[in-house]
């Protein structure tokens, strides 16, 4: 009370407790039940849980909002349910109750165990088989087979990257390593799948393990009647992807593969390395060996001559210039003529100096016979000049390449089969994919199919000398129709052919008398015949 007057004011308090009202959120009296039920029909037919709540007689149910979830999802706002399963397991049933009048809520739960679902996809319960090999031979495979009953589908892959469908694997190998082999099956019908595995450690090729593949042998050296000259050659040695330099006393004279010739000009010590690279596994190795050169005296010692033997090229702007050159010197030119070749064929004329034009870039092989008609003796001289002053060019038009692809139906054993050929074949490397999945290398391809299909053949032509490479790609129809893969056609009531396989006289014989075209194929997918 305050006293407006005088300024001043003063409270006066008391409690009363009211008891006048029924509190309205009591819900264990105003939810009389709450009810539920599940029914399983059968596999593959509706399998439901029924729920519902219920009121005690004259309560005001207008101020009522509901919320059902089942295992968290909100999935009804009515006052009761009707929820159909998609699989066996425990389903957790909620129902959020809010009183929007008294501003209060109650949640109520309860859990069903549903088990209508036959065990489908129990795939151990399938006679599930599942094998993987690995083979080390002339050919290096990775095979695999997989069984499952029912309406299955299998995928391959090889260390997580896919391969191949169907139930069987063969993968061509290149190189040793460890391989995860997995195949996925899948079953269509009812929507499941599991994935089996197994790892392989392939050791089958011999990557640069040099001290068992390779070494210099025929190693022989002389004074002749001809030449003063080392022969040595190699053995047990991988002939794809090598390449080899030889040195003597350090010095580069060779880049042949696998022989070695070299004119020896003075007696001594001599050691003879080779150097061998694999391209493939980009490793290399170095083999030495050492010998001795001790020539007798003579009326022909050439070496008392103290010959003077050079090979150069000279690259020049106007590509009609390039040449290789060669001179040779002696101290005493008497009775002395000289003879000229490269690569073999006479090239030159009686003289001391020597001039050949060149047009493309390769290593030539240069030598100088010199004959003493005094002494009735003679000695030839070689080199080796490796002639670079032409800008690469592979010119793979001018080789007429040809790509030949077919297919062989076989069964189990179809294979996608590509030749591919060029004129001029030198320092070609290939190598093959299909449908964008690496096949082998090699002139020629054998790749197995699983299915009918069209499929693209590719082949990576690489010139090793040239450094330079082209890809020539084909694309191919499969329709191995006899063979287990696409049996539609001869399954048709109408038309039947035999023998299969045919070699000379194919049967067809025709239910209906409708005029039907036809074509002859061969498994070289030449037309052999048709008509109507």
């Amino acid at each position: 009370l305050t006293d407006t007057c005088t300024g001043c004011d003063t409270t006066f308090c008391d409690s009363r407790t009211i008891s006048c009202f029924v509190q309205s959120c009591k819900w264990n009296t105003i939810v009389s039940a709450f009810n539920s039920s599940d029914s399983c029909n059968g596999y593959g037919k509706s399998n439901v849980i029924v729920a519902g709540v219920g009121f005690y007689y004259g309560v005001r149910a207008d101020c009522f909002k509901y919320e059902w979830k089942v295992n968290g999802a909100s999935v009804s706002k009515n006052t009761f349910i009707k929820y159909y399963v998609t699989g066996n397991g425990t389903y957790t049933i909620c129902l959020k109750i809010t009183d929007t009048c008294n501003s209060c809520d109650t949640s109520i739960c309860f859990s069903k165990v549903m088990n209508c679902f036959k065990s489908a996809c129990v795939w151990k319960n399938r006679g599930l088989g599942f094998i993987t090999k690995d083979t080390c031979g002339s050919n290096w495979n990775l095979n695999g087979f997989a069984y499952a009953s029912g309406c299955v589908k299998y995928r391959w892959s090889i260390n997580g990257v896919p391969v191949a469908n169907g139930q069987s694997l063969n993968r061509y190998l290149n190189k040793n390593g460890t391989y995860n082999v997995c195949v996925k099956l899948s079953d269509t019908c009812n929507n499941c799948d599991t994935t089996l595995c197994a790892k392989h450690v392939i050791t089958c090729f011999d990557e640069c393990q040099w001290k068992n593949s390779a070494a210099i042998v025929n190693l022989t050296h002389g004074c002749g009647h001809y030449t003063d000259t080392i022969r040595a050659s190699l053995v047990n040695y991988p002939t794809n992807c090598m390449t080899a330099a030889w040195y003597l006393n350090g010095k580069l004279v060779r880049k042949t593969v696998p022989n070695f010739e070299y004119v020896i000009l003075a007696n001594g010590s001599y050691v003879l390395c080779v150097q061998l690279r694999d391209t493939c596994n980009k490793c290399d190795t170095i083999i030495c060996t050492n010998f001795n050169v001790n020539c007798t005296q003579g009326n022909c010692n050439w070496m008392n001559k103290a010959p003077n033997f050079n090979v150069w090229d000279t690259c020049v702007n106007a590509s009609s210039r390039n040449s290789i050159n060669g001179s040779i010197s002696f101290s005493n030119s008497n009775c002395l003529t000289y003879e000229w070749s490269v690569n073999g064929v006479r090239k030159g004329g009686n003289t001391a100096a020597f001039t050949y034009p060149v047009t493309s870039n390769n290593a030539y092989f240069v030598s100088v016979r010199v004959k003493d008609s005094c002494n009735n003796c003679d000695t030839t001289f070689y080199n080796t000049v490796f002639v670079t002053c032409f800008t690469p060019s592979c010119d793979w038009k001018g080789r007429l390449p040809n790509l030949l692809v077919w297919d062989s139906c076989r069964n189990a054993n179809s294979t996608m089969n590509a030749y591919m050929s060029f004129n001029n074949t030198q320092c070609l490397i290939y190598e093959w994919k299909v449908n964008g999945n690496f096949a082998g290398t090699g002139v020629q391809l054998a790749y197995p199919l699983t299915q009918n299909g069209t499929y693209s053949v590719c082949v990576k032509a690489t010139d090793t000398c040239n450094n330079c490479d082209t890809t020539i790609c084909q694309s191919h129809i499969v329709n191995c129709n006899t063979l287990g893969f696409n049996q539609t056609f001869l399954h048709s009531s109408s038309i039947k052919l035999y023998p299969n396989p045919v070699n000379d006289i194919l049967h067809i014989t025709l239910t209906n008398s409708e005029d039907s075209p036809f074509e002859i194929v061969n498994v070289l997918g030449e037309v052999v015949d048709s008509g109507i």
